[in-house]
Formats: structure tokens, sequence, C-alpha cells
């Protein structure tokens, strides 16, 4: 029989987690945690629904695609994003939001600059609302030395771009 996508996910997380729960009083720690972070990640699963939030939150990680051992999917699925993790985030925070909905993270703050994200930039900018955005710069992160993580924040709407003005803060000084 042939299964849709969205009942296919279904049964698999169902199978997972009844797997998972005949497996829970496991003796080896070792499976039983995994089994535990398994089931953690099965839950966020099943809740994270495209175009479901009001607000999306985050601070995605920092890492060139480059590196990852599965970059071809951040390729295929969020191309203009592909050059890092974080600017796939910017792409993906948006799906996750409904219409009306805000997506406001803090991310690396070379999307703004680099003509590597010039897609990106472009598509953000024409597709949806910009809000806010901060150019922190370097003072973002008190707990990292030497101030080597340049970010910006950054709240889009999931709207069409309006004529009233955006804000955009800079704290941190030029020099």
């Amino acid at each position: 029989t042939e299964v849709d996508k969205k009942d296919a996910k279904r049964l698999v997380l169902e199978r997972l987690n009844a797997f998972l729960m005949a497996h829970e009083g496991e003796e080896d720690l070792g499976l039983r945690l995994r089994g535990q972070q398994l089931t953690a990640g099965l839950r966020f699963a099943s809740i994270v629904r495209e175009g479901e939030y009001h607000l999306v939150i985050a601070n995605p990680p920092y890492q060139g695609t480059s590196r990852m051992k599965n970059a071809g999917y951040i390729t295929k699925q969020y191309p203009r994003g592909k050059s890092d993790l974080y600017a796939a985030f910017l792409e993906r925070g948006l799906d996750l939001c409904r219409p009306g909905g805000a997506s406001a993270m803090v991310t690396m703050r070379s999307w703004m600059f680099l003509s590597g994200f010039t897609t990106l930039r472009e598509h953000l900018l024409q597709t949806y609302d910009l809000r806010v955005v901060g150019d922190v710069d370097r003072g973002a992160f008190e707990e990292i030395p030497d101030e080597v993580v340049a970010t910006t924040m950054s709240v889009f709407r999931k709207a069409p771009p309006v004529l009233e003005s955006s804000v955009g803060l800079q704290p941190t000084p030029l020099d």
C-alpha cells in the first residue's frame, strides 16, 4: 500500500516510540541513555510543524556546511543558506512560522555583507518583513574570549515587506 508523507511520519514516530517504551528499563546504561536522547528527539520531531508557530527564537549553530557530514541535505533544502548552517536556520525559522508570525535569531553577521549570501539576503528582504536588525558585532557573548564571534540579531515577520521603517541597532561602538 502507498503511504503519504504525513502518514509515513506518524507511523515511523509511533513505532519508534513503541520500541523505546519497550526498552526503557534496559540494563545497559549507554543504551538506556541513548534511548532517552532519542525519545526527546522524537518528542521534538512530533511537535514541530511547519507554518504553526507565532514566534520562533533561536541562536543556531555557526558551522560552515563544508565540514558537515550531510551537507547535501542543506544544499538541497536551503540552497540560499548552503554555506553555513546558521543561514539555513534563518530560512527554516520562517518556514516554521504561521503567517504574521515572527522569527528572531542571533546569527553570525556575515549574511548581511558577504557576496556568498546575496541570494539569501535578497530572498529574505523581498519575501519577509524585516522588523529589527541589531548589528552587535563582537559584543554579544561575554563568555567568548577575544571577541571572536561577530553577530547580529534579526527579527523577520512572515509577511510581505511593508513600507514602515524597520529598526536598526548598533550597540557595539565601531571602534
